[in-house]
């Protein structure tokens, strides 16, 4: 006979042992949950204010900002040089590639609307653009071309040149001299700079030289190191002292000696040409003007 105590110790232990099979007993594996990261709200890094993009535009050349109702000038547009002749054209249709042009004669004026219905790049005018000379006594010499110096040596042997600011100058004989008065030059290609055509034209001067009396320049010296030898009759002297003179016979004076280099391959010319004493046209010769003169080149 089982007691009620007995069932009620029994109920007990069953109890006990269903507890500690809940909380892992019987063997069970043990488990637990790994505790989650803390996330930190993520901080962005303070960002520095971007530079200021600054734009440089090149300053605009003031020829090549066409006038109302004109069209643009044709030294203006890229690929210029040997396009067409100033002489012989009043304009042209461009490109601004390598690809030819379309010139028109002064007889015949074309729009930009024409121009790009052919596909060009539009249209420009050479007339009012160009240095054009109607008189050759209007062509400005050469002797007043700032860098000029030993160009086209002797210039008695050419009309003029094409010059612009280094000492590569075309020489043009003076059956050329028509067209480059009307502007030829600054559409023909610089021998310096193959992108770009002359500064303009100028002309040499057929009188002979001055000359001078040799004992008048600053430099003279009568004998010892530097003197010419005797019968000298002609020299091109340099003003600055330390510098042999060309001498010899004046039938074999240079036409112009200060357009004659002193040391081939360098710009330096002689400062002009003098005649000793004896020498036929000494007591013509002019004396050698005083620093407050300029020397006279032709």
């Amino acid at each position: 006979m089982v007691s009620w105590t007995s069932f009620s110790v029994a109920a007990a232990i069953v109890g006990l042992a269903v507890v500690l099979q809940g909380c892992g007993g019987g063997g069970g594996a043990t488990t637990t949950s790994a505790p989650k990261p803390t996330v930190k709200p993520t901080v962005k890094p303070t960002e520095k204010p971007k530079p200021t993009a600054t734009t440089t535009t090149a300053p605009v050349d003031p020829a090549c900002v066409p006038k109302k109702g004109q069209l643009p000038s044709c030294l203006c547009q890229k690929g210029y040089v040997d396009k067409c002749t100033a002489s012989g054209s009043e304009g042209a249709c461009f490109n601004t590639d390598d690809t030819d042009w379309q010139c028109w004669s002064p007889a015949k004026a074309e729009t930009d609307e024409y121009c790009t219905s052919l596909n060009f790049a539009g249209a420009c005018e050479y007339k009012g653009h160009v240095a054009s000379y109607t008189h050759e006594a209007d062509v400005p010499p050469c002797k007043n071309v700032t860098n000029f110096k030993s160009q086209c040596n002797p210039p008695q042997d050419h009309w003029g040149a094409c010059y612009d600011d280094t000492n590569q100058w075309k020489c043009i004989s003076a059956d050329q001299k028509e067209n480059v008065m009307k502007g030829d030059c600054q559409v023909q290609q610089s021998l310096a700079d193959p992108n770009s055509g002359f500064k303009g034209v100028c002309k040499f001067s057929d009188a002979p030289q001055v000359l001078y009396k040799c004992d008048s320049v600053p430099s003279y010296v009568s004998e010892g190191a530097g003197a010419c030898g005797e019968g000298t009759e002609s020299a091109c002297f340099a003003t600055e002292t330390g510098i042999n003179w060309l001498c010899g016979e004046l039938a074999n004076l240079p036409e112009n000696c200060v357009t004659l280099q002193i040391d081939p391959g360098k710009p330096d010319t002689w400062s002009g040409a003098c005649l000793y004493k004896g020498a036929d046209g000494y007591n013509k010769a002019q004396k050698y003007p005083s620093p407050a003169h300029s020397l006279e080149v032709v």
